[in-house]
């Protein structure tokens, strides 16, 4: 798997001189790993500031991309029952808990498994190793 990425711009104030400063929150998939970075630039005193971490984008990420990009939606492509597969792969890709990785792995079977474009393509990768079929669909607007 090559580098995916979505990147979603922002503006927000400077937490140096309280100017307005421009930046991007960006999701990634590298080395077949899910990263979030997110840079703010104040353009009247120079600060620069750079965040990210491997693993799942903080909430306020997340949004920004899901209303710059679109809502997608993760469905099994058909029914299997591979139920303790799907959960390894929720687990091992999203990290959290046991009942974490059990409603996710039941919006999946529903049709209902929302979330960003890179996420869904990670996820769609990781599956596909595992032998499940899934699609990518356009999901429902964001309000």
């Amino acid at each position: 798997m090559g580098m995916i990425t979505q990147a979603a711009s922002f503006k927000s104030p400077c937490s140096y001189c309280g100017q307005e400063g421009t930046g991007w929150n960006v999701q990634l998939v590298r080395d077949a790993e899910l990263f979030w970075e997110t840079e703010l630039e104040c353009h009247a005193c120079g600060l620069v500031v750079h965040d990210g971490d491997p693993g799942a984008a903080p909430e306020k990420i997340r949004e920004s991309l899901l209303l710059q990009h679109g809502n997608f939606l993760l469905r099994l492509e058909e029914p299997v029952g591979a139920g303790v597969k799907i959960l390894k792969v929720f687990r091992d890709a999203l990290g959290g808990s046991m009942a974490e990785a059990k409603e996710h792995s039941r919006k999946l079977s529903a049709g209902e498994f929302e979330g960003t474009s890179v996420e869904l393509r990670f996820l769609r990768d990781r599956f596909l190793k595992e032998g499940i079929e899934v699609l990518i669909e356009d999901g429902p607007p964001i309000r």
